[in-house]
């Protein structure tokens, strides 16, 4: 039973109704049998027990409620931290598929539906390991073998997991939507989980803390193409993501230009985290803290990247980072500026801007290619805790960003103004909607 789901609140419902009931009925009753200082211990035992079942079953009630809203776990393997994944035994995996996983791909690409796998993702610069989400599009199951894709790193708010993306943001349906009407190309979208879940990390390289860049930057783009059939970091790579996630897409993108060509923020800010979370991953380090803002980056080292940058008029500190932000991007960048007029911070606003902010992304990747542009046994480097780190990576890697173009502002309801009509000469398939495949 999925714990947001209908079915379990309902269970925890009349899980209340019967620890109130039982209080009702039990109040006056417990103790009358007996006489003296024993019944009155006997009665109030039970009603301070009864108190404790109502009081125990509300907070769970809340905790399910607010779970069903955030969708920070979907079951109870999720919650104790023992996912299962679809990592195949040595020898069973074919680009780090299972044979059994390769073969639900064909049957849904045959329905013109793409697949989210689940997996796990070992860091062998930053030791971490984490589970992750990977969504592969129909044509990696139907199409030539040797096809390698565009990809788009996503990134979770905090707090949150990587699963928000796959339930409330459709990932796999949007994802189908925008391939199936020639929006976008085929491509790859990896979900990585980007914190530890018991802080809000930044997606940063912590002083005597956890390796997030590193992580998220390096390890997650080496496992993905050594294991998957997707094009090298590079122009081939976008990063996008909501509230927190949002300054992790900017963040990361704008420290690492030879990494990704273009980035999305739907509701982010772009200064790192000052106050207690500042000192705790930065150590009180200011050069730090101004190598992981965004807007500081801009002001200091332009580098052309293209950026997408939304938020609705509901959220005011949102918009009050964005207009901010907006005065340190240069002139003639090729930048788009989103901004709703109504709509706050939550995931019907990211809806409505996903499938717009993946158009974008999909006129400025480099499209499906049968070249390999991470040759095997490549190994992107971390990043130090310092200022100007960059990686090392193959030669042809080091292509620059897509070219200037003039700058669009776009404000209206919905997602009006960002560039839909965007159309690629590749084939697409063609679909119905359909709810996002989770295979374990």
């Amino acid at each position: 039973m999925r714990l947001t789901g209908l079915p379990f609140l309902l269970c925890v419902c009349l899980l209340v109704a019967a620890a109130v009931g039982a209080t009702a009925a039990l109040w006056n009753r417990a103790g009358r049998d007996r006489v003296g200082r024993v019944g009155a211990t006997l009665a109030w035992t039970v009603r301070l027990t009864c108190l404790a079942l109502v009081l125990a079953s509300g907070a769970l009630l809340a905790l399910t409620e607010t779970n069903r809203i955030y969708g920070f776990y979907d079951s109870l393997s999720e919650l104790t931290g023992s996912t299962p994944t679809d990592v195949p035994a040595p020898g069973e995996a074919s680009n780090g598929l299972s044979p059994r996983v390769m073969a639900a791909g064909r049957v849904d690409a045959a329905r013109g539906r793409g697949m989210v796998v689940r997996i796990s993702l070992s860091g062998g610069l930053s030791r971490i390991r984490r589970p992750a989400f990977v969504y592969l599009p129909a044509r990696y199951f139907d199409g030539p073998p040797a096809t390698r894709f565009p990809v788009v790193e996503l990134f979770h708010g905090w707090p949150g997991i990587a699963r928000n993306w796959v339930s409330q943001l459709d990932l796999a349906g949007t994802m189908d939507r925008e391939i199936a009407a020639s929006r976008i190309p085929p491509m790859i979208a990896v979900v990585p989980t980007d914190t530890d879940g018991q802080r809000d990390e930044e997606c940063v390289d912590a002083v005597r803390g956890p390796a997030d860049d590193t992580y998220l930057s390096a390890d997650v783009p080496t496992a993905i193409a050594h294991d998957y059939r997707a094009l090298g970091p590079g122009r081939a790579w976008a990063t996008m993501g909501y509230s927190t996630g949002g300054y992790c897409a900017v963040n990361l993108a704008l420290r690492h230009p030879d990494r990704y060509s273009t980035a999305v923020s739907m509701s982010g800010y772009f200064d790192a985290a000052g106050g207690s979370v500042g000192r705790s991953l930065f150590g009180g380090r200011a050069y730090l803290v101004e190598a992981n803002s965004p807007s500081w980056l801009e002001r200091h080292r332009p580098g052309g990247l293209a950026l997408y940058l939304a938020a609705s008029g509901g959220d005011r500190d949102a918009t009050t980072a964005l207009t901010e932000f907006r005065r340190d991007l240069p002139p003639g960048g090729d930048d788009t500026v989103v901004e709703l007029p109504g709509g706050g911070h939550n995931y019907a606003v990211w809806s409505a801007l996903f499938p717009a902010a993946l158009d974008w992304i999909g006129a400025h990747v480099a499209g499906p290619s049968t070249a390999p542009l991470l040759p095997p046994g490549t190994v992107l480097t971390g990043p130090a805790a310092r200022l100007g780190t960059v990686a090392t990576v193959p030669a042809g890697e080091q292509a620059a960003a897509a070219g200037a173009a003039t700058a669009a502002t776009a404000a209206g309801a919905g997602t009006a103004g960002a560039p839909r009509g965007h159309r690629h000469s590749r084939p697409s398939l063609v679909h119905p909607p359909a709810r996002p495949r989770v295979t374990a």
